[in-house]
């Protein structure tokens, strides 16, 4: 069964991810992105639904997003204020939705003040999504980057060079793909070329890996 970690156990968590923030420096990467999406573990801390510890580290979007704070400002101190330091989180929350919208903009203008230079916004359903559906999480990051400033990367339905502009003329400043990199690695030569992506979603691509193993249906 499950327990909550013990204050001592999230402080060693914090400092596990500063350490590996600095050896990915040393190892000679252009930056790090700190994961706060997708069910992982600072997302558990961040999401009412899951996050039921009544401590500091739990309640309030204060506290919730307390680890990630801590973290971040771990991580910072580790790796010198020149490095790139993102985080990716998720934009929306399977209870108390409307109010989840307003406490990533309190995340947002966090990690701002710590110098984080983007946050890249995905959704914990993104799964879910329909095969033909894109811009997945485009209008609540929208709203998100106006509300706090953060520079803000979108990801998630992406697939076309329309779309990609779709994106940074409606106000936001960098598009993220990752799904279309798996299916075809040189996507964006062949977007150039006037080629078009051959990923179907993440629908397809998820239920194959479950069946077959193989993380990809077209390879």
């Amino acid at each position: 069964m499950p327990r909550a970690l013990t204050a001592e156990e999230i402080a060693q968590v914090e400092d596990d991810f500063a350490a590996a923030a600095l050896r990915a420096k040393q190892a000679g990467f252009d930056g790090v992105q700190v994961h706060c999406a997708h069910g992982y573990l600072f997302s558990q801390f961040i999401d009412p639904a899951h996050n039921k510890r009544a401590d500091a580290y739990g309640g309030s979007v204060e506290n919730r997003f307390r680890i990630v704070e801590e973290t971040l400002r771990k991580v910072k101190d580790a790796v010198g204020g020149t490095f790139p330091v993102f985080i990716k989180i998720h934009c929306n929350a399977v209870e108390g939705d409307a109010q989840f919208a307003s406490d990533l903009v309190y995340m947002l203008k966090a990690a701002a003040a710590l110098g984080v230079e983007a946050a890249e916004i995905s959704g914990f359903d993104f799964a879910k999504q329909p095969r033909d559906k894109r811009l997945y999480y485009m209008e609540r990051a929208r709203r998100a980057r106006e509300a706090s400033g953060l520079p803000v990367i979108l990801v998630g339905g992406i697939r076309t060079l329309a779309e990609m502009d779709e994106v940074l003329e409606g106000g936001l400043d960098m598009v993220s793909l990752s799904r279309p990199f798996v299916c075809q690695p040189d996507i964006l030569k062949r977007l150039q070329a006037g080629e078009s992506s051959k990923c179907i979603g993440c629908f397809g691509c998820f239920s194959c890996y479950q069946k077959t193993g193989k993380r990809c249906v077209l390879h």
